[in-house]
């Protein structure tokens, strides 16, 4: 449990301290090797830019929660969607509420905690 925590904390402070502005153009071209359904690529690409830009740190926990490219994981989600989603971006807290209101990995649905 502390080694998850500190995980968590240590992806936090990343995502506070860069600036979410990474170059538009390696996030973009993740973007369309995604919908051309080319999941490696994304992969390859959004991996690195995740750990600064929480757009890609989105994306790449939708990989996951969904399978796409990438053993479905609910734990490996959440951890790139939750930081981002703390930080503040949009689209992470939307699927980091449907992640609880569906129940994360084989969890019951928390509605509390979606609706927070």
């Amino acid at each position: 449990m502390f080694v998850a925590q500190l995980l968590f904390s240590t992806i936090l402070l990343v995502f506070i301290t860069l600036p979410a502005s990474a170059s538009a153009a390696p996030f973009e071209d993740g973007l369309s090797a995604f919908e051309r359904g080319d999941y490696a690529t994304a992969l390859r690409i959004w991996r690195p830019l995740a750990e600064r830009d929480p757009r890609a740190a989105t994306n790449l926990g939708v990989m996951y929660a969904a399978g796409l490219g990438v053993q479905k994981d609910a734990v490996e989600a959440l951890r790139w969607i939750g930081p981002a989603a703390i930080v503040g971006y949009p689209n992470a807290q939307m699927h980091l509420g449907v992640m609880f209101a569906e129940g994360i990995g084989g969890r019951p649905p928390n509605y509390e905690a979606a609706a927070a």
